[in-house]
This record gives C-alpha cells, structure tokens and sequence, in this order.
C-alpha cells in the first residue's frame, strides 16, 4: 500500500483540461503532386520532404521518420505503376 501512495502525485496547482483530437499525435505528410514529374524528381522532392533521419536513443528510427519513409515509399511505388500502366 505504501508503494501505491508513493506512486499518486498530487498536484498544487490547476491543470488546464483540454478536448484531445485525433490529430494531435498524427504525423503531417504532404502529398507529392507527381504531374510532368519524372523518377528522379519524384525522389528528390521526397527526400526533402522526409527531411532529416531522426533516430531515438536506441538507434531505431523515430516514429515521425518511419511513417514520412513509408509514405512516400509507396507514393513512389503508385508513381511507378502509373508509369509502367501509360507505357502498356
């Protein structure tokens, strides 16, 4: 028991409360508009928007990068397809 009033912080001040929205934790990705672009292009506007490689104390990727790799990984995957499609 004593472990557990150990554990419960109380607080002197007001905590201001605040309605949590589903967008407040999600990572903001742009979309590459792929019009009149060729691979190359593609790829180096992707990699601009991913941006820097942020890695946690761990040496594993934050979450942020992982989820901005693999978007843009697929839009490139689609982006191929499309192309691959118009030349058949």
């Amino acid at each position: 028991m004593d472990k557990l009033k150990d554990s419960i912080t109380f607080l002197d001040s007001a905590v201001d409360e605040r309605q949590a929205s589903a967008e407040d934790n999600l990572t903001k990705c742009e979309d590459i508009d792929a019009t009149g672009l060729n691979e190359e292009t593609f790829m180096a506007k992707a990699i601009e928007l991913i941006g820097t490689i942020e890695k946690n104390d761990n040496k594993t990727f934050k979450k942020d990068t992982v989820i901005k790799m693999f978007k843009y990984c697929g839009d490139f995957s689609n982006f191929r397809q499309g192309d691959l499609k118009q030349l058949s």
